[in-house]
């Protein structure tokens, strides 16, 4: 049998998606190698040719800073196994840029992305209405400590087959995200759309996380501002007409989502302020002693356990600042969150020009607007969460970043054609 391009492109897809939606279930074993499998088909890619799209423009160069920079970093680091670890995880979502995924095949990943957070939503319903036999018949799925996952409800939060409330709630923002960019198909949403959009904002609300709800907002927020329709202005404000009442109403008739208004109301449940505090503190702590290039890449757990030794619940604090910049900060200096600030930003700007281009076709739009929702995902939760520590989190990131520069790829030999 003769393995084809075609196999190889779909096994990666198959692949990346049971790391991006793996969660806290069985299927986050061995998630790091399942990494560097998608970075050793990326290098195969690599030595053929590579994605045109992304070898050929300003993200591939700064990328290739950034790795090495990490590559100095981490011979300095003061947890050096983490932070080759790390350096090996970026040169693996590097290659992976390099696959030559088609059209088709991108759209197929996101209709698959879309049943598995559709499954993910129902689940966490389910475990809302019915907590002692879901969690009796799915224990064996969740890889969770039930411990862990008995707090979370106890503190009126759930997350269904996910595992984790926080994953819960970046799933389900995936599956608007997926629901909102069918608007570029057909140029409105759907009954259909907006039933599912509905279905993840409760389970987004069951979750009790803020920043992610937020998220949820901008999405649409985005959507309003990228459509082709008239009076962007006017539709923003009936939006919020719609949005406000039916949120009010989602409240009033499911109890278990009221927990999003409890920690709305007041710093509860993980102290966004004032427990964070503490860690954003000692971040700045290790930016004085090493301004310029950082304690090293992922170091932070390491030097604050050594240093602090803070116990949470019982055992030694491992759950990183909770803000990946200042974090970044105290890793790896001013240098080097200079150049990650700088990927970010790259990539941003390349996927809002691409969604103004005139030349775009409707599906790439919707891939665009896709592509442009992971990115904005990922640098906004990057101020309260641990997105760059997380490797299913961080992948979807460089799928946004991938899907852009494959659209650039076509549009320029459409061009040139």
């Amino acid at each position: 049998m003769i393995i084809k391009e075609k196999h190889i492109r779909i096994f990666a897809i198959m692949v990346m998606i049971s790391i991006v939606l793996s969660g806290a279930t069985i299927f986050s074993y061995v998630r790091v190698p399942r990494v560097w499998m998608i970075g050793l088909i990326g290098g195969v890619f690599f030595l053929t040719g590579g994605n045109s799209g992304f070898k050929h423009n300003i993200l591939n160069k700064i990328f290739l800073l950034w790795i090495g920079f990490l590559v100095i970093n981490s011979q300095l680091s003061y947890a050096p196994a983490n932070s080759r670890k790390g350096l090996i995880i970026f040169l693996s979502l590097y290659f992976m840029m390099n696959i030559r995924f088609k059209e088709n095949e991108l759209c197929m990943m996101l209709k698959i992305m879309r049943i598995i957070c559709t499954v993910y939503a129902f689940s966490i319903i389910l475990a809302a209405l019915l907590t002692t036999p879901f969690y009796a018949l799915f224990s064996k799925f969740i890889v969770q400590s039930m411990d862990f996952i008995y707090q979370e409800i106890a503190s009126g939060a759930y997350s269904g087959l996910v595992g984790e409330r926080a994953l819960a709630a970046y799933f389900m923002n995936i599956g608007v995200l997926i629901e909102l960019s069918d608007y570029f198909i057909i140029k409105k949403l759907g009954k259909k759309n907006y039933l599912y959009i509905i279905l993840y904002t409760i389970a987004i609300m069951m979750t009790g996380k803020r920043m992610l709800f937020a998220i949820e907002i901008i999405l649409i927020i985005a959507l309003i501002m990228f459509s082709e329709a008239k009076g962007k202005g006017l539709k923003l404000i009936g939006g919020a007409c719609i949005i406000i009442p039916v949120f009010m109403m989602l409240v009033n008739l499911i109890p278990q989502t009221q927990v999003l208004i409890q920690r709305m109301s007041q710093y509860s449940g993980d102290d966004m302020l004032n427990g964070r505090q503490f860690f954003w503190d000692y971040c700045f702590l290790m930016f004085s002693r090493k301004p310029l290039i950082g304690y090293g890449f992922d170091s932070f757990n390491t030097a604050f356990a050594a240093e602090i030794h803070y116990v949470y619940k019982g055992r030694v604090w491992d759950m990183y600042a909770h803000n990946i910049y200042y974090e970044l900060l105290g890793e790896v200096g001013i240098l080097g969150i200079l150049l990650f600030i700088c990927l970010l930003g790259c990539g941003l700007y390349m996927t809002i020009r691409l969604m103004k281009n005139g030349q775009i076709t409707d599906t790439q739009k919707k891939l665009v607007f896709c592509a442009l929702g992971f990115q904005l995902m990922f640098i906004i939760y990057g101020f309260t969460g641990n997105c760059l520590y997380e490797n299913e989190q961080l992948m979807l990131y460089f799928i946004g970043m991938l899907i852009t520069t494959l659209v650039l790829k076509e549009i320029k030999a459409n061009k040139r054609g």
